[in-house]
């Protein structure tokens, strides 16, 4: 129950510097990696919680990727669609020099990585793992953990474009399954940063 608490807790004060911080994106980065990544894997060191524990592991890699690879190419519609709204052109990329060349282009998507494997270690790793352990004696306790993560992981977008709020609950839920299922979070950090590069690419493109 403690890492469940002490997830909140960090995310809490996420949200917090989210909201009133008026960072800068790279600020954010900074700030999102200390507070998503580097304070809860000393926390984890603290407590000898093991790194498969929280998804820090291969797990079954082959079944992840090659799930992962089917739920990227089901998405595709999807993302095209979402691509060619006014409120997602007006938002993405994140980092608008983006635009201007390739070279900005990548420099930003390897940001993005460093802010997905943030995201994926909390909510898909620290977070769910923990409420996993903490529900699994409860009849469909596995399914409880993955809803409540992925609705924390709902409400941690609210801000974005409106679309992509719902959506998100969908997709945590699948990255959630995945990750449980695979016991690693590799295969969901795969399947939300290509699929994010992928979009970035279809608003610039399209």
């Amino acid at each position: 129950m403690i890492h469940v608490v002490f997830a909140l807790l960090i995310l809490a004060v996420e949200r917090g510097a989210a909201f009133y911080g008026s960072l800068n994106l790279w600020q954010w980065i900074g700030v999102q990696t200390l507070l998503f990544s580097i304070i809860p894997i000393l926390w984890l060191r603290k407590f000898k919680v093991k790194h498969g524990d929280v998804g820090l592991a291969p797990g079954n890699l082959r079944f992840g990727l090659k799930t992962a690879f089917t739920l990227i190419a089901l998405a595709l519609p999807i993302m095209a669609y979402g691509a060619s709204q006014p409120a997602f052109k007006a938002y993405y990329p994140i980092w608008a020099p983006a635009r201007t060349s390739a070279f900005n282009f990548l420099f930003l998507e390897l940001a993005v990585l460093l802010m997905m494997f943030n995201t994926e270690f909390y909510f898909r790793g620290l977070l769910l793992f923990s409420l996993d352990r903490k529900l699994q004696n409860l009849k469909h306790g596995r399914w409880i953990a993955i809803l409540l993560d992925s609705f924390i992981y709902m409400l941690a977008h609210i801000g974005k474009p409106g679309l992509e709020v719902p959506y998100s609950f969908f997709v945590g839920v699948v990255f959630c399954w995945l990750a449980l299922k695979s016991k690693s979070i590799v295969p969901s950090l795969a399947a939300h940063w290509i699929s994010s590069v992928l979009f970035d690419l279809m608003v610039v493109l399209l």
